[in-house]
């Protein structure tokens, strides 16, 4: 960044408008890289907790009395290794301060790029932020949540369908007749759930519903 050609070379004109346009595209694809690796990153760590705390007789004994689930010797450390390293590395041999290419492109007179290279500075220097604060939202699923949720997904899905094909089952006319059938099962789904948004779960806990 900088030198006597700085001005002009971050002002909008015909000449540099192409190139600025080809920068927003490599940040966009930057950016959908920060975001794929932060969600791998997710996956990872939920991964070693269900493998090496979850799914342990540890965890069960804990559930069973009552305790606080101390974590096993060794998982901090590989939590600590997987949020160290940044989800996009821009580090690369002729970048040698990253951070200073972000406030480069910056300054940029075209609107897209500067909130771009904003987002790619944040994610430079404060990589672990978004991971703790999305990590922070997420809840892992109980076994019986987990059934629930895929009855759901199944039950949402057959209303939808149904919903979606209802001028073929659910109008009299010349082309079609109602069917007594589909209504039945279209009453049945909508009562199940309606009870279970409002009842819950009779199989799990208050607190897993």
């Amino acid at each position: 960044p900088g030198g006597e050609e700085g001005g002009s070379r971050w002002e909008a004109n015909s000449e540099n408008t192409p190139v600025m346009e080809c920068k927003v595209l490599m940040l966009t694809m930057a950016l959908h890289v920060v975001q794929l690796g932060l969600h791998v990153k997710m996956s990872h760590v939920l991964s070693i907790f269900r493998q090496h705390v979850l799914d342990t007789e540890l965890a069960q004994s804990a559930a069973a009395f009552g305790t606080a689930l101390v974590l096993p010797s060794g998982v901090n450390e590989k939590f600590l290794r997987i949020i160290d390293v940044p989800a996009i590395k821009l580090s690369y041999p002729g970048i040698r301060n990253p951070a200073a290419m972000c406030i480069d492109l910056i300054m940029y007179d075209h609107p897209q790029m500067f909130a771009q290279g904003l987002q790619l500075l944040f994610a430079e220097c404060c990589h672990t932020t978004d991971l703790f604060e999305d990590l922070h939202k997420m809840e892992i699923l109980t076994s019986a949540q987990q059934e629930v949720f895929q009855n759901i997904k199944d039950d949402v899905a057959a209303l939808g369908k149904l919903l979606y094909s209802f001028e073929n089952w659910g109008v009299e006319d010349a082309f079609s007749g109602d069917d007594p059938e589909h209504m039945i099962k279209l009453q049945k789904i909508v009562t199940k759930l309606r009870n279970l948004a409002t009842v819950g779960d009779s199989n799990s806990t208050p607190l897993e519903i």
